[in-house]
């Protein structure tokens, strides 16, 4: 787990948070996942609860196409495009401009908005679902 006002990150047994109960202060994750990392970094340089614009990513499971494995040991390196498990899981971020967020699939190779995602804003918090139509690592949270 990564706690700064900037930039905040839960990585592993995702399935195992409501166990453990630990969190960055601004970010909460619920998911059945077995292994992934969720992380949230601001773009304009002020704290995550403050931001107009943030980035998560979001990445399970991922390998090149014609990586191979054996024993542990990466025995073929493989090449583009990386496969990558798609996430599941409800986020939800305290923000003071939560009302005012949108959020966007972004394109892993271009950087441009594929897709606005909904969200819903409750009280100071963003809340929002990734899902199999996602289809992308990568999320801009902006301030319009």
């Amino acid at each position: 787990m990564i706690d700064t006002p900037k930039s905040q990150c839960i990585t592993g047994r995702l399935c195992d948070l409501p166990e453990i109960g630990d969190r960055p202060r601004n970010l909460a994750v619920d998911s059945t996942m077995r292994w992934a990392t969720i992380a949230l970094t601001t773009l304009d340089n002020a704290p995550i609860a403050d931001s107009h614009r943030l980035l998560l990513c979001a990445v399970a499971n991922a390998a090149n196409t014609g990586q191979s494995n054996e024993a542990g040991l990466l025995m073929e390196m493989g090449g583009v495009p990386v496969l990558a498990e798609n996430v599941y899981a409800t986020i939800s971020i305290n923000n003071r401009h939560a009302a005012d967020l949108k959020v966007y699939a972004v394109d892993p190779l271009s950087g441009a908005r594929r897709q606005k995602l909904a969200s819903q804003a409750d009280n100071g918090t963003l809340t929002l679902t990734l899902d199999n139509s996602c289809k992308t690592l990568y999320f801009e949270l902006t301030v319009e």
